[in-house]
């Protein structure tokens, strides 16, 4: 039973942290990180991209009341809008939206979950990019060199296209992207005039879970479960 409600605390944390993260209104891209250059060229939407930089990006995002979210650490996100621009210390009104909402966010969000981490090399960051750009595309087959999608890129650097075309044979080899972990860890902010990206909601620390509740009694042990029920619910009634 102690364990029930330690899974339960844990489980109304990261609740609370994405429903709060959810009313994020602007967003500022503090520092691209791993940026890399004249990486390739890209096709997309009938237009062409020559030079295309990739990054990984640090961002703020503030509430309604212009307040930091997440203290003073920085989220992580990813261009899901390649045709838009994005820039440095401006911030930009945005509404946060799920990714399964989303054309190709579930897959991009079990990527990056995947593949992501602070250490990878600029190469591995550009292909990772191109990859998320290849599944948010539309794209009903993941191939970057195919001229016939709604999104193709040629890649100058050898490394990382393999890296590209390897990170998309993963996505492409798991049946088993799960909506109910990713829709918790991943959002996408959405601009009108400026980049869309795949934002990572930062992690729940499992390790400070409060006191065991004390056991509650049968009748209410049915109230708590009948709750969840409707929680449970009414996510799915919001997917359909």
């Amino acid at each position: 039973m102690k364990k029930y409600f330690a899974h339960l605390a844990v489980f109304t944390i990261a609740l609370s942290s994405f429903s709060a993260i959810a009313s994020a209104e602007s967003l500022t891209v503090k520092n691209f990180a791993q940026l890399q250059w004249k990486t390739g060229t890209f096709w997309s939407e009938g237009k062409e991209h020559k030079g295309v930089g990739t990054t990984a990006m640090q961002l703020e995002l503030r509430n309604t009341e212009g307040e930091m979210m997440n203290g003073e650490e920085l989220f992580v996100g990813f261009c899901v809008d390649p045709v838009q621009p994005m820039y440095k210390n401006l911030a930009v009104n945005v509404t946060m939206t799920n990714v399964d909402n989303v054309t190709g966010g579930l897959e991009a969000a079990w990527l990056f979950d995947s593949v992501y981490n602070e250490s990878l090399s600029k190469k591995k960051i550009a292909g990772l990019q191109y990859a998320i750009w290849e599944i948010t595309s539309g794209d009903s087959v993941y191939d970057l060199a195919s001229t016939t999608g709604h999104f193709y890129a040629e890649i100058r650097d050898e490394a990382i296209r393999n890296y590209a075309n390897d990170y998309l044979a993963l996505v492409s080899k798991e049946d088993n992207i799960s909506l109910d972990s990713l829709s918790a860890s991943y959002m996408i902010s959405q601009s009108s005039k400026y980049q869309d990206l795949i934002v990572r909601v930062p992690n729940v620390p499992t390790t400070a879970v409060p006191d065991p509740v004390p056991t509650p009694e049968p009748a209410s042990m049915m109230l708590l479960g009948m709750g969840l029920l409707g929680l449970f619910g009414l996510r799915r009634k919001q997917r359909r």
